[in-house]
């Protein structure tokens, strides 16, 4: 059976577009296809704010086009991350599309990966993170690679990627230009290669005590 796969379609066509993409939902639901489905450039609608994805194996998600979230006027009950993954293994999430997560004093997180082993991330563009752009906690064997995050240098705590009790994991080929850490190694986090990354204006790449570097370079 086929991987499943989430594809986050952000429509350039219109309505017409639209209409024609959920006329095929049925179909892609039986081929194991999960989609999203939202305007391009527009506000994510109000029924995928704090998304939390669950279980999955061998999950693909791509995005396309520019994915914004909420604002916080919007959504003033919640305190929890946007885009939620929790035990998803095999998981792979990429595309030429931009996460937009509408900064300032949102969210303490924008992703969060919580026991995805085997995650890739590739591709894709972080800008504005209300705090971590990109949280992986209690996973190992991950690879992030070829993707642009950026907060203004006056944003605060938008780490770009924050690693806590996360095993093997490979960064590289990335550019990563926020207020806060660069890359934040924490607690448990051991084996981390990190090659050919530019970091900046930022505090630039920052490990506690408690964590173990394999290799890093410029």
């Amino acid at each position: 059976m086929a991987a499943p796969m989430i594809l986050m379609l952000l429509c350039k066509h219109g309505k017409l577009y639209v209409e024609q993409v959920m006329a095929l939902r049925h179909l892609w639901c039986q081929l194991g296809i999960h989609f999203l489905c939202a305007k391009q450039d527009s506000e994510v609608p109000a029924n995928l704010k704090n998304l939390i994805f669950s279980k999955f194996n061998c999950l693909r998600m791509q995005i396309m086009g520019n994915l914004l979230a909420p604002t916080k006027d919007a959504w003033k009950k919640c305190s929890g991350p946007w885009l939620y993954f929790l035990d998803v293994r095999g998981m792979t999430v990429h595309g030429s599309g931009v996460i937009n997560g509408q900064g300032r004093d949102w969210w303490g997180k924008a992703l969060l990966f919580q026991r995805c082993d085997g995650l890739q991330i590739s591709g894709l563009t972080h800008i504005n993170g209300p705090g971590s752009h990109i949280f992986v906690v209690h996973s190992q064997d991950i690879t992030i690679s070829n993707i642009d995050i950026y907060s203004p240098l006056e944003s605060h705590n938008t780490d770009g990627i924050d690693l806590t009790n996360s095993v093997r994991v490979n960064i590289r080929d990335s550019i990563i230009r926020t207020g806060d850490d660069c890359i934040a190694m924490k607690g448990g986090s051991k084996f981390i290669n990190i090659n050919n990354v530019t970091c900046g204006p930022g505090h630039g790449i920052r490990y506690s005590s408690k964590c173990e570097l394999y290799k890093y370079s410029q």
